[in-house]
């Protein structure tokens, strides 16, 4: 392993998850859930009109938590607190898609239903990321304070 790949390796989970974990993906399960569509169904039926101009536009909205988490990574890393690294990353990324995904399902949701289906709802799609910075803060501190926790109370002697 390189070690640029070990330095930087978060990187590689933020950019393969802001590219793979998107609306797209969410459809598919959507359209298989909801739906009950076969999985070649749903995939057919989801990428029927993907176009690359609609994928980049999304992408650059998809990646403002992501750039948002990697820059906090980056501050914790070069401070003192790096033991709090592993709790920042892993609670941030759970915020984010904490937020994103069950947001994109409930906005595909209705495609699948009876429901109503708004036609300004793709435009939540460009939204939905922004909204996901500020629980990413919550899961960078709820992160951090179960790690706190549970280190505190494994140090602790029981008598």
């Amino acid at each position: 392993m390189s070690k640029f790949f070990k330095k930087y390796w978060y990187y590689f989970v933020l950019i393969f998850t802001a590219l793979f974990i998107n609306e797209d993906a969410v459809h598919v399960i959507v359209a298989m859930v909801v739906g009950k569509l076969t999985v070649t169904d749903s995939i057919s039926e989801v990428f029927k009109y993907f176009n690359w101009s609609g994928y980049s536009l999304t992408l650059k909205f998809r990646l403002v938590p992501y750039i948002a988490l990697s820059i906090v990574l980056l501050i914790i890393g070069r401070t003192k607190k790096r033991h709090l690294f592993n709790p920042t990353f892993v609670g941030g990324l759970i915020g984010i898609l904490g937020f994103m995904l069950p947001s994109m399902w409930l906005v595909l949701r209705p495609l699948y239903t009876a429901e109503h289906v708004s036609s300004t709802s793709p435009i939540a799609f460009l939204f939905i990321p922004i909204y996901c910075v500020p629980t990413m803060i919550l899961g960078v501190l709820l992160g951090n304070f179960a790690f706190v926790l549970i280190r505190y109370y494994s140090n602790k002697k029981i008598t």
